[in-house]
């Protein structure tokens, strides 16, 4: 399946941090699901300089074969050598639509297991972003791509984000007609709504610096959560405004982490002065069940979490839970990796 990939408009809004060059890999094979990142990567305007590379990973089927079935092995090595000549005439078209709207592109065809030869990928291509297509509403789904994407972040080099529009199960469950058309049309709507999950440390820190320095749209909204393990589900509204706390029930809340997280707080709201900043402590026993819910409840467009933690706890840690916070939710996923590279930043057209 190869998608019509239409040059994007020349404007659009914030600008983009002084990084002058990043790597990003996309990715891709033939299923919708996975296609959605190629739509999401084009609604956005990328640092100058910036190179993409698609790549596609034709799954090794013969060597799951036991030796006793050695015919089955050869029949399937053939079936698997056409595909592999197929995969690289449709990537090599895929390449040349998508050089319209990003000259400096390239494109590489791998065999084995999936999840391996992307990260052997990004880390000898040096990659500063990961971006994937990831929805999982059927059986065909969870065998695509996006299926993996929990599974790349746990040992990937750097930032990982897994595309999902909010919008598409209520879409699907109205039996309406997922079209090209109406993917680029979510894909190149901005995030209004931003959950950063944070687990005050340094780590999930990287998530908080990345929101503070990216390029949001006037009145968009950002929420920062943090957890404060208990029995009881309750949350409080930190007041960034002022040094007064307003909770729900106060006593409840120690005061090292009311004070990170406006700390943490002010830090977003004073970089992102056009947009409407809270934060708020959510009590509960399992983090990524608590973000998840707080996410579906607020309807977020965008969900940031540090892709690694060393919270107070080991139960606590958001970047311990970031896979299971990813493999939640029903909207895009970014998780922020800190490493010795500039952040990639990007703004949307």
């Amino acid at each position: 399946m190869l998608w019509c990939l239409e040059r994007r408009p020349e404007s659009f809004e914030g600008e983009i941090q002084k990084q002058m060059s990043c790597k990003v890999l996309i990715p891709i094979n033939d299923q919708e699901a996975a296609l959605y990142s190629l739509e999401s990567a084009m609604a956005r305007k990328w640092p100058d300089g910036a190179q993409f590379m698609l790549m596609t990973v034709v799954e090794d089927l013969a060597a799951t074969v036991p030796a006793s079935r050695a015919v089955h092995k050869e029949v399937l090595a053939a079936e698997q050598a056409e595909y592999m000549e197929y995969m690289k005439g449709w990537i090599e078209r895929l390449r040349e639509s998508l050089s319209i709207v990003f000259p400096d592109t390239s494109t590489e065809v791998n065999s084995g297991e999936i999840c391996e030869k992307i990260l052997e990928t990004a880390a000898h291509w040096g990659a500063d972003y990961i971006i994937l297509g990831s929805h999982e509403f059927a059986l065909t789904s969870r065998l695509a791509l996006g299926s993996i994407a929990s599974r790349i972040l746990t040992h990937a080099p750097c930032t990982v984000e897994a595309v999902r529009f909010r919008q598409l199960p209520t879409l699907l469950s109205e039996g309406m007609p997922i079209t090209p058309e109406k993917i680029r049309e979510l894909a190149c709507e901005p995030p209004r709504r931003v959950l950063v999950a944070t687990d005050l440390s340094a780590h999930s820190a990287a998530a908080v610096d990345w929101v503070s320095g990216g390029s949001w749209r006037k009145g968009t909204e950002i929420r920062l959560v943090t957890i404060s393990l208990s029995n009881r589900r309750e949350s409080a509204v930190v007041e960034l405004h002022s040094e007064n706390k307003s909770f729900l029930a106060e006593e409840k809340y120690h005061r090292l982490i009311e004070d990170d997280v406006r700390v943490l707080g002010k830090r977003i709201r004073d970089a992102q002065s056009h947009c409407k900043v809270d934060a708020y402590v959510l009590q509960a026993q399992v983090v990524s069940d608590a973000i998840a819910e707080f996410s579906q409840e607020w309807q977020a467009d965008l969900v940031v979490v540090g892709a690694q933690g060393a919270g107070r706890t080991v139960s606590s840690r958001i970047g311990s839970n970031a896979i299971s916070i990813m493999d939640k939710l029903q909207c895009s996923v970014i998780a922020v990796k800190k490493t010795e590279n500039e952040p990639v930043y990007f703004s949307w057209y």
